[in-house]
This record gives C-alpha cells, structure tokens and sequence, in this order.
C-alpha cells in the first residue's frame, strides 16, 4: 500500500474555485443591494411626487373653482402631447422656480405652508390641464446625491415618453431615479371623503363669519374665502385643527370681518374690513364692494375631494349694496345699524368710494348707540368706542360716536326712522356728520337724545357747504328732559341744534328741540350761523316751566330764575344765532340769552325774514331785541312777522339796527294781548289745535296734547311752495305739529281763569 499525503491546505484550483464562487456571490449581493438602494430612492421620490400631486390637485381645484384668482403665468404650455391645447407644466429645480413669477398659477397650487418646505422648495415638474383643474403627473428628483439628475430644457417629454413605456424605465434613468406619480394610479386613488363646511354670515354690530369643522385629522386644512364683486379678487385665510378662532364648547369657527370699535392691529379676530386685504390673495377687496364669502375644505396629504360651503353674500360694510358694475361700487347702501352708519366714512371703514363720486344711503331701521354699544360690549357699554383706520379716535371720552366726514356726494335717506343715544364729546367739530368735506344731503330722519360736544357742533353737522336738509327733527325725549347732557355744546365755534354754521345750504321743514350752548360764538336753537342758503318752514323749541320761561331756584325756592334754551357768548337767536340766510314760514318758541340776542335771530343781515314769529324770553348782556339783537336788511322783505312783548316786557322788535336804511313799516309785529289772542287758537269749536308733544306737564294738562300757536303748516308753509310742484311729497309729521314747550301767557300771565290777577315779570321783578 502506498502512503497517504497530508491534508495540509486547498490546492491553488481550489482556491481559484472558491474566490470565483465569492465574486459571483458579492456581485449578486451588490447588485441586489444596489437594486434595493435604487428601490429605496424610488419609493421615496415617488412619496414625494405623491405629496406634491395631491397638495396640488387639491389646491388646483379651488383655484379653477375661482377663476384661478386672475393669475396670468400658467407656465409653459405642453406643446407636443397629443389634444395638448390647454396643457401646461411648471418646473421647480436649483436652476428654475414658478413661484411669485408674474402671478404663477403655481403659488395657486402649492402655496406657502401647503406641505413641508423642503419638499415643496426641491426639484420637480408638476404637469396639469387648466380647463378641468385636473393635475396629470408630478416627476420628482434630487439635484444631488448618488441618483441625482440634471433637467434640461425640453426633458419633459422624455421623461413622459419613458414612463408611458414602461414607469420602471424611471427607477434607472440614465443613471437617475426620478420619482413619478400620475396617470392611471392617480385615477385608482380611492381617497378619503371631506364634508362642506356649514357657513353663516352675520351683517351686523360686527361682520362675523361661523362655520362649522369637517377638520379630523393634522392634515385636513379649511380656507375661508372673501370674493370681491367689484374687484374680482379672492382672499383667503388658512384654519388648522388647533386655531385659536375655534370654539370647542359651540363647536364653530368665529372670524370678525369688520369691528369698527377694535383700535388693535394685533388682534386678528377683530379689525376693520380692509384688514383683510392681508389674507392670501392678489390684488384688493375694495371696502364698500359686495362680497361673497365661503368656507373650503380639503387635504393636502390624501387624495380627497375638495368640499366648499354654501356662498354667502352680503355687502362689506353696509347692510346691503344695489348691484354694480364691475369695478364699480354699488350706489345705493343700506343701513340698518351704527357700524354701518360710521362706515359711509372712508376714515374710518376705508370705504373705497372716490371723491367725484355719489352714494345713496337709505336707511331702514331705527338706529341706536345704546343698543350698539351692548351689542359689542353686553357688561361695559359704556367703554366702547369707534376708532379710524389709523387706531384713532376724536373723542376725548373713553366711550362715543365717531362723527363721519366725506368727501364725495352723499344723499342720506332716513326713511321717517330715528337714530338715537348718540354721544359725541369730541376735541374737533362735533356732529353726526361732524364736518363734511363733500355735499351732504338729508332727508326724512330724526335724532333723538343725542349729546353733542366739540369745538363746533351741532346734532346733525358742526358745519356744511351747500346741500339741503330736508324733513330732520332733532328733539330729547321727556324724560331726557333735565339731563344737561342731552343737546349740542360748542367750546370754540358755533352751535345750532340742528347744524353748527352752514354756506349755501338749503333747509327746509325741520325742527329742533335740544338745550343749545357755545361758549366762544353764536348760538342758535336750529343753527348756530347760516352764511348764506334759505331756511324755510322751519321751527325751534324751548323748553318751559309751568307755561313759562323762569322755574324756582334750586338754593331758593321763592326765587325764580329764567330757563334758557340757547346760550352764546356772542349772538345768541332763537331759531338762528346769527344769519345772512333767507328765512321764511319758521317759528321759535326757544328763550335766548347771549350778548346780542333775539327771539327769532340773534344778528342778522339778510335780504328777507318773513312768514315767522318768536316767542320766547330774550336776554341780551350789550343789546337784545325781541324778534332780532341786530338786524341790517337788504331788501326790505320783512313783512307777516310776529313777535310776543308781554313776555319781554315790551322790549322793542329790534335792538339794534343797522345803517343800511330804516326797518319803520317794514317789521308787523303785534305787541298786545288782544291781537295776540287772535293770533293764536283759543280752543273753541272751530278753532284748529294740532296735536302736540310738550316737556312742561301744565302744558300737557292745560292743552291736553295740542298746541295752541301756529304751526308751520299755519303759517303757509308747504313744500310745493318751495319747489311749485303741486306733487311734492306730504309734510313730515312734526311740521304740522309742535315738539317741545312753548309760553301760555294769555292764560298764565294775563288772564288767569279764576279771574285772580297774576303778576307779571318784569326787569325789576324777573
């Protein structure tokens, strides 16, 4: 037998055998390694091309909804794929961006916050059809790396050529791995179901916004959306699941639109409406334009359906807006509350409204500042106040109205309602229209309890150019009576209960019954000083105790101290503190004392007063008269005028004079009882009395609610003697009437019915 060899180790061709048998089986692990990394790298990109997809798809659908929000760059149009006509594509890389490019349709699709930045910042092309909204494929890469790749102009088409092949032809693509999403798996996408939010609008103390959350998931997102009528622009504002405007307890959103009362820009829940032109969206609503406004629902991270809500449509400013023209702004505006109201001033609402413009404002219902001011504040009303754009307010108190100022031709229609509780106190002109810059026009309104301070004031306006006040009475309620607070109180110009000073203005069948007081100019019960312009059928009231101009002292009971209406430190007039303005059919039954004070008109050079009588006691502190303090005449027209001596002691019709001629013949005024009587209506059958609506209960006892003078209506007045057209529309109620006091001396003073003498004033014995 021979011998064995030792076992000592492989031979070389074992050797050889086993490292070939190594470097088959490492190529095999390599190339499956590299097959899983390129999987990896694949599934990854396709995620990302899936995010995109449906961030966009979801986002594109809104914006096709809305017209693409008049965005002009779709990107490039496809212009090789087959029925391509309204196909297009955007391009995101290192190299090239559609966003913020010459308004891209692209920030529509993806906008800032839609999905996680980096993904939405990488390299992509995003290929959708405009007409249907609809996104078609999403190519997705990385610029660096070890898949990276490098598009060229052009490379669309290649890589659409290759995917419609063969979509594996992407997990190697000249060496690349391009992630894609699209086509047939986008359309085999069951996706989640997303119900319509529920909206509700309130056009109210504030315009506010409630709409229920269809929100269940991080992903799940809810734009509130404002379309302009006018402008055309769409604004939106994003809501997440966690929104501080969320109400978990009622289970709402609550978004405040337009707070007229809110002065802090850093409070988003409330603001003026202009400050939604800081929500998403090019271009600008124009404040004052209708608006709809509705509530989007969607998901950028499932394929899921967009749902909108209903569409709501209201004005942004005011109650409600006639239809306009594109571009335009409605004409006519309702009113219905103060908010509204203060916003027909572009100061304070922004209201869009140009200076060659006319606005018609109607208003529909009786208005208050009470009822607003616990609207927006329930437990301290008494704190709210109306602020600007600017986050300022006129008012030196902590609580107030606004006064409006425009520039543009306003005509405002009260429609016979009221606004009331008005509280201005404020350190310029002071009114409810304060001091327009533009023509104002008022008709068929009445204020009611409103007070009224500033350096000129007066309850309508401290001061008008032109226009014509119509039909407007100002007056207090009874029980308002002896608050001091209630009336119009000028610290440095003129005060009138109606309007401050006017110029060329037209007024015509109104009426004021308020405490009127300015401490540096001239006061009148109706208007403080009328430049130039007519008053005609017009009348103001004063206010008495027991039938008379004096009441018993609060120190002294056995003294009697004079009530005055009006009050000035310069010309101080029953219906005008001082005038150059025509004036006819007017009465005053308002006592006066200023330094030069009238009965009718404090100073006054005119070219006609006629058609008028005064009533009330006169005090003037250089010289007083008891139709005029000083009255220069241009035209001699002063005939039918009436005046009451008895109450002022036979003091002379005028005062003073001027030197344009002498005022013998031309003044009727009757200066005795018994014509007084036959002036007045002494009851009998026969004898017409209109109703009337005193402060002084012996005149609602004696009278028992009419008004023994004569009415404006009496005098002549009517309002187809102004216009001399027989169809003119019929008198307002308090023209053919008389609210507030007026003196009963042919009962109290002269003739007492017991036949008992009464003493009468006198200088000695006031």
């Amino acid at each position: 037998m021979g011998k064995m060899r030792k076992n000592k180790g492989f031979t070389l061709v074992e050797a050889l055998f086993v490292v070939a048998i190594l470097v088959v089986l490492g190529s095999v692990i390599i190339m499956a390694i590299v097959n899983h990394m390129r999987s990896m790298e694949k599934t990854e990109n396709d995620g990302y091309a899936k995010t995109l997809f449906i961030a966009a798809q979801n986002n594109l659908t809104m914006a096709e909804h809305e017209g693409y929000l008049g965005r002009t760059n779709f990107g490039y149009k496809d212009e090789k794929t087959t029925d391509a006509s309204d196909i297009y594509y955007f391009r995101v890389d290192d190299q090239e961006s559609g966003f913020n490019s010459e308004n891209s349709v692209l920030d529509l699709m993806l906008p800032f916050g839609a999905l996680d930045e980096n993904v939405r910042s990488g390299c992509y092309v995003i290929r959708y059809q405009k007409s249907s909204g609809k996104v078609l494929d999403v190519f997705y890469w990385k610029a660096t790396g070890r898949y990276a790749f490098n598009y060229e102009s052009g490379d669309i088409y290649k890589l659409l050529d290759a995917v419609n092949a063969d979509p594996e032809n992407l997990r190697n693509y000249d060496g690349s791995v391009i992630g894609y999403y699209g086509g047939a798996n986008a359309e085999e996408e069951p996706g989640a179901r997303i119900d319509a939010p529920q909206l509700q609008v309130f056009n109210e103390e504030r315009l506010y916004v409630r709409f229920t959350r269809t929100i269940s998931g991080a992903n799940e997102k809810i734009n509130l959306a404002v379309r302009g009528e006018s402008s055309g622009v769409v604004k939106q504002m994003l809501f997440l699941p966690e929104s501080d405007y969320y109400n978990e307890a009622k289970g709402y959103y609550e978004v405040v639109l337009d707070d007229i009362t809110n002065n802090d820009s850093t409070d988003t829940k409330r603001q003026h409406f202009n400050s939604v032109n800081d929500w998403t969206g090019e271009g600008s609503l124009i404040p004052g334009e209708n608006i709809v406004i509705y509530a989007v629902a969607y998901n950028n991270a499932e394929y899921t359906n967009v749902a909108y809500s209903a569409e709501q449509k209201t004005n942004s400013l005011f109650a409600d807006g006639s239809t306009s023209e594109a571009g335009k702004l409605p004409e006519t505006v309702t009113i219905t509350n103060i908010r509204h109201l203060e916003n027909l001033d572009p100061m304070i609402s922004g209201f869009g409204v140009k200076d060659e413009d006319t606005v018609n404002a109607v208003q529909t219902s009786d208005l208050s500042w009470n009822d607003f001011a616990k609207a927006i504040n329930p437990e301290h009303p008494e704190s709210v106040l109306v602020f600007n754009l600017s986050g300022h307010s006129s008012n030196i108190g902590s609580c107030g109205f606004e006064p409006l100022s425009q520039k543009y031709l306003l005509n405002y229609d009260g429609r016979n309602h009221s606004i009331s509780d008005v509280l201005i106190n404020a350190n310029s002109a002071a009114g409810l229209f304060g001091n327009p810059q533009g023509v104002l026009n008022v008709s068929n309104l009445r204020l009611l309890d409103c007070a009224v301070a500033g350096k000129s004031a007066g309850t309508l306006a401290a001061s008008l150019k032109g226009g014509k006040i119509r039909n407007v009475l100002v007056c207090q309620s009874k029980d308002a009576q002896e608050d001091l607070h209630i009336g119009v109180n000028a610290t440095e110009g003129y005060a009138g209960g109606l309007i401050g000073s006017m110029n060329g203005t037209n007024i015509e069948g109104c009426a004021a019954a308020v405490y009127v007081t300015s401490r540096d100019l001239d006061a009148g019960g109706l208007v403080g000083n009328a430049v130039s312009g007519s008053i005609v059928g017009c009348y103001s009231a004063g206010f008495t105790e027991g039938g008379d101009y004096y009441k018993p002292s609060e120190e002294n009971s056995s003294v009697s101290v004079p009530i005055y209406s009006v009050t000035a430190a310069q010309n101080a007039g029953g219906l005008v503190g001082s005038s150059s303005a025509d004036i006819d059919y007017c009465y005053s039954t308002c006592s006066v004392y200023g330094n030069v004070a009238g009965g009718l008109v404090g100073s006054a050079k005119t070219q006609a007063i006629k058609n008028s009588y005064c009533t009330g006691l006169v005090r003037g502190a250089e010289t007083n008269g008891a139709f005029a303090g000083y009255l220069e005449y241009l035209n001699h027209d002063f005939a039918n005028n009436y005046y009451f001596s008895i109450i002022n002691y036979k003091m002379s019709a005028v005062g003073k004079r001027g030197t344009d001629g002498s005022t013998d013949g031309m003044l009727a005024f009757d200066e005795n009882t018994v014509d007084y009587r036959s002036f007045v209506s002494t009851g009998a059958e026969g004898d017409e009395r209109k109703a009337a609506t005193p402060y002084d209960d012996t005149l609602v006892a004696y009278y028992q609610g009419s008004f023994n003078l004569k009415t404006v209506k009496q005098l002549g007045y009517s309002p187809a003697v102004v216009t001399g057209d027989p169809d003119t529309a019929a008198l307002p109620d308090f023209v053919d009437t008389h609210y507030g006091d007026w003196p009963a001396p042919e009962i109290l003073i002269v003739n007492v019915p017991d036949g008992s003498a009464m003493v009468s004033p006198s200088p000695e014995n006031p």
